[in-house]
């Protein structure tokens, strides 16, 4: 099994005055690097946007991208939890909340934040 298909885990609650404890907050750190990590690349963000459409293969997203290296971006999009790989040799986002995120970035990029 590949990090794409074990997503990080959450960090930990916060605790009663709302702030995390500070080892979530060193883990949501580190968490929130891989994701800024995943996102500073325009392959990267190429893939996502693809995907934000919905599931696709690896040759479909290198046809709609013009990235070769496909695997290797999908596996640092794997690693920040941001891509999942299904059974069916399809990828696609991992969840709502990246969907939302990747649809929130095409909208501050077009200057409609």
């Amino acid at each position: 099994m590949t990090s794409l298909d074990h997503p990080a885990p959450s960090p930990a609650p916060p605790g009663p005055e709302g702030r995390l404890p500070s080892t979530a907050v060193v883990a949501l750190d580190e968490r929130l690097y891989d994701v800024g990590r995943a996102l500073a690349s325009r392959q990267r963000l190429a893939v996502l946007l693809v995907l934000a459409d919905g599931n696709a293969s690896a040759t479909e997203l290198v046809a709609r991208t013009g990235e070769g290296d496909i695997f290797h971006h999908l596996e640092v999009l794997g690693a920040a939890g941001l891509v999942t790989a299904g059974i069916d040799g399809c990828y696609g986002l991992a969840s709502h909340d990246v969907r939302a995120l990747v649809h929130a970035l095409e909208a501050v990029a077009r200057g409609r934040h």
